[in-house]
């Protein structure tokens, strides 16, 4: 296991809720690990601080996942924290919206790591590639947890950049169910829209955009409206 020393003033700010450790906050050197090996950080006086996965090619070098008690990382873990995001999201939508976002990375327990649902398809996308040792994890936790017929991995440009020569994780790459032959549609609000998950922007529409989109619905009924440099009305 990765041990990471810090400053004092970032043992504080961690201690408020602060995530992250950057490269450059990092004071012991050296440092010996691999993507997804958990690292401990230690305060002054010795005692634990906060447990994180560690990236050696990330700027932010840790991403915590738990502070103040330390606990096992394992499936229980995760599984604990994706119910606490399923159950913020209970009674969230209406019938006529089949489109949200399951996992909101940091916010939800899961740094570096978003998941979103459109129908019947999930859309994982990686800011990190230190969640890649995690994923059969994270599989049987979204086929046990959600009602969906396939999953696809996205990656930001650094992993995808890291991962370059690899061709198990290729963007699109489908982690279990039947293969994309196209859009996805999904309804938001009752209206139907339809998503590139494999090429399109983000895991492949805004979602946090669902506000705005019903504003304008609103604001534009019986009218003619011209969509100008918008992406799927977003």
């Amino acid at each position: 296991m990765v041990r990471i020393k810090i400053s004092k003033i970032l043992e504080q700010k961690i201690r408020r809720g602060y995530p992250w450790v950057f490269h450059y906050q990092v004071q012991n050197e050296n440092i010996k690990g691999k993507a997804g090996d958990l690292a401990v950080v230690y305060d002054s006086k010795n005692q634990f601080l906060a447990i994180g996965l560690y990236d050696p090619e990330s700027e932010i070098r840790l991403r915590i996942l738990q502070t103040s008690n330390p606990v096992d990382i394992d499936s229980d873990f995760f599984e604990e924290r994706f119910n606490k995001a399923l159950v913020l999201r209970d009674n969230l939508f209406s019938e006529g919206t089949t489109g949200y976002r399951v996992i909101n990375g940091e916010s939800d327990g899961f740094p570096g790591l978003v998941l979103d649902r459109y129908e019947n398809t999930a859309v994982m996308k990686l800011y990190t590639s230190a969640w890649l040792p995690y994923l059969d994890i994270l599989i049987e936790l979204i086929k046990k947890k959600i009602a969906v017929k396939r999953c696809v991995l996205r990656r930001s440009r650094k992993v995808a950049a890291l991962l370059e020569t690899s061709k198990i994780y290729s963007e699109g790459h489908l982690l279990f169910g039947d293969n994309v032959d196209g859009p996805i549609r999904f309804k938001e609000n009752g209206i139907d829209f339809e998503a590139d998950v494999i090429f399109g922007q983000k895991t492949g529409f805004y979602l946090d955009q669902r506000d705005n989109r019903q504003a304008v619905r609103l604001l534009s009924k019986r009218k003619s409206v011209l969509n100008v440099f918008s992406y799927t009305g977003a």
